[in-house]
């Protein structure tokens, strides 16, 4: 195994498709892709088109120019912005989990959360909330509520600010 190839499977394998379907059509499977690395690994300067069979890949034509060290340089950004994202995704379930928690508001079994309900919770709680007559709010992690100065609201089950009646109030995230 080579460089290029073990750059790569330091990756998923769905991480990895996704990186290689950025610069084309992914027609077929890892296995391939990274095979085909390895047997042209030492020509790094080949063109991807001819690197990869259309079998595995199917390099879009405004790429088509790219050598294969190019290529796996962009999967590579490719799939740092891919673990960036995924991580940034999971700071956010588990900030919603511990603030639905300490709130009481999240029950059941972890298998019945709705993760990506939970990412969008815990990602607009770490933003700002403008309501409509222009008071800015920012969301207290350790005390589990919105302030505005000494202005609180609770939150609601998904992170919104609510009044005392435990209507939304209407603004944005910003």
């Amino acid at each position: 195994m080579n460089k290029m190839s073990e750059a790569l499977l330091k990756y998923r394998p769905l991480q990895i498709e996704a990186a290689a379907e950025s610069t084309g059509i992914l027609t077929g499977d890892v296995a391939g892709l990274v095979a085909a690395i390895e047997a042209h690994e030492s020509t790094p300067d080949k063109l991807a088109t001819s690197v990869f069979p259309q079998s595995v890949l199917v390099i879009d034509h405004r790429l088509a120019e790219l050598k294969l060290q190019e290529i796996v340089v962009l999967w590579i950004a490719k799939l740092s912005k891919i673990i960036e994202r995924e991580e940034k995704l999971l700071e956010n379930i588990k900030l919603a989990i511990r603030v639905l928690s300490i709130d009481c508001r999240l029950t059941g079994d972890v298998e019945t959360w709705d993760m990506l309900q939970l990412a969008d919770t815990g990602a607009r709680l770490e933003k700002h909330f403008e309501d409509t007559e222009g008071m800015k709010l920012r969301f207290n992690e350790k005390q589990i509520y919105w302030e505005c100065g000494e202005t609180t609201f609770s939150i609601d089950g998904q992170g919104y600010p609510v009044d005392s009646e435990g209507n939304r109030l209407n603004g944005n995230f910003v």
